[in-house]
């Protein structure tokens, strides 16, 4: 049967919340030989644009969707100076940058990181600001000026001004040094990671993180949200 990608998203989003990332799950029906793309003629087509041939029959399309679904629970991201990394393996920067792209209008996205600088910054600013255009609140917590090194002291505080300049919420940990850098792309999914957003951080360290989806995410949200609220 033919059906259009909008079908195959709305199959999976009566068993998962957004934010998802609907290519991958396309990509992986594919892979599991569930469906082939029937080629689009239109100019400038997406993917969303496509009909596909969905050979599995509801009940096989149905186990593929939740067997999908319970592997997003957990995803292990990686920096790592290689070019091959183990299967199902994710590359930090790409995924953070992929959820930044997937979130909808009204996700609340909550930045913790606990040392800024201006390079930092301007790495995520596009899909930050596009998120934040879509709908999405987004809000950084950070330490104060005052708490960090004082040869950061400079560029956080020219960071924070520059996420404020953009509309963007910044909120200080008072008192409470930490290392951790996590995004919580509202209640639904959430990156943890000892990635620095530095050129080091991204390509020539070995870094490891997770992202984390379901009732664990919720939790992480929760915690830091209240950072915020008090």
């Amino acid at each position: 049967m033919i059906k259009p990608a909008s079908y195959l998203i709305g199959k999976l989003a009566e068993k998962m919340r957004p934010p998802f990332d609907y290519r991958d799950f396309i990509s992986f029906l594919e892979l599991n030989k569930a469906l082939k793309r029937v080629r689009n003629q239109m100019p400038g087509a997406t993917l969303e644009d496509y009909l596909f041939e969905v050979s599995a029959n509801d009940a096989i399309l149905d186990d593929l969707i939740k067997e999908y679904v319970r592997q997003q629970d957990l995803e292990i991201v990686v920096t790592y100076p290689s070019k091959r990394l183990p299967a199902g393996w994710l590359t930090t920067r790409e995924t953070i940058k992929k959820w930044f792209r997937s979130v909808i209008a009204g996700t609340e996205i909550i930045i913790v990181m606990p040392i800024l600088q201006p390079d930092q910054i301007s790495d995520f600013f596009v899909e930050i600001h596009a998120a934040g255009k879509r709908g999405a609140v987004v809000t950084v917590l950070t330490l104060p000026p005052r708490s960090v090194f004082s040869d950061k002291k400079e560029e956080q505080e020219l960071s924070i001004s520059m996420l404020r300049d953009a509309g963007i919420k910044v909120h200080h940990m008072k008192d409470l040094w930490f290392h951790a850098k996590i995004i919580c792309f509202g209640e639904h999914a959430t990156y943890i990671g000892s990635a620095n957003w530095t050129e080091g951080g991204f390509k020539k360290n070995l870094e490891m993180g997770v992202i984390i989806r379901g009732e664990r995410s919720k939790s992480v949200f929760s915690f830091f949200k209240s950072f915020i609220d008090n």
